[in-house]
């Protein structure tokens, strides 16, 4: 034999020559028994997985039906009286903001167990929020409009624009009945 072809380990297994001028025999990789033990091993492997993984779904959604036979028509009937209650008063919720016109955006930040509640608690936060808002108004208001300052002696910063333009127009019409005096002296 060459030294090319199949030859055999110290172990008795089967070496493949990959490296050779032949093109590769597909179906000696494939029927190799080393490669068949190969992909037996991974195929037990991941289907050991898959049921491994239904199996933990299966026990879960058993535990969960197990829980609801369990529940007696009583507690049933709670439950969705519970569910009922909380649909009609998340419904009341948003017909009191509608009618005070607050913004739906603060519906998911106000609880209480009953309307009077919800109504008080969201009456607080929408204070709040102006009380806020109107201090951060103010902060930037005290900060506000600086007049420019003057170098011109005849007018005060204090002096209000309307007080600064009637001495101005005053000013150019005395320039202009000297200009005149003069013109036509």
């Amino acid at each position: 034999m060459e030294e090319n072809k199949e030859q055999q380990n110290t172990e008795g297994t089967e070496n493949l020559d990959t490296q050779g001028d032949k093109d590769i025999n597909i179906e000696g990789i494939l029927n190799h028994p080393e490669f068949k033990k190969y992909m037996e091993s991974y195929a037990d492997k991941r289907v050991s997985d898959a049921v491994k993984t239904t199996e933990k779904k299966l026990k879960t959604k058993f535990e969960e039906e197990k829980k609801k036979s369990e529940m007696t028509q009583e507690e049933l009937l709670q439950q969705k009286e519970n569910e009922l209650r909380d649909r009609e008063l998340k419904l009341e919720k948003i017909q009191y903001f509608k009618d005070k016109q607050y913004d739906l955006d603060l519906l998911d930040f106000v609880f209480g167990e009953d309307i009077e509640a919800i109504k008080e608690n969201s009456d607080m936060l929408v204070a709040n929020i102006n009380k806020v808002i109107e201090q951060k108004v103010n902060e930037r208001l005290k900060g506000g409009y600086v007049p420019p300052k003057n170098d011109d002696s005849k007018s005060s910063n204090t002096d209000s624009i309307g007080l600064r333009l009637a001495k101005q127009i005053d000013e150019s019409q005395k320039r202009a009945v000297e200009s005149q005096n003069q013109y036509f002296k």
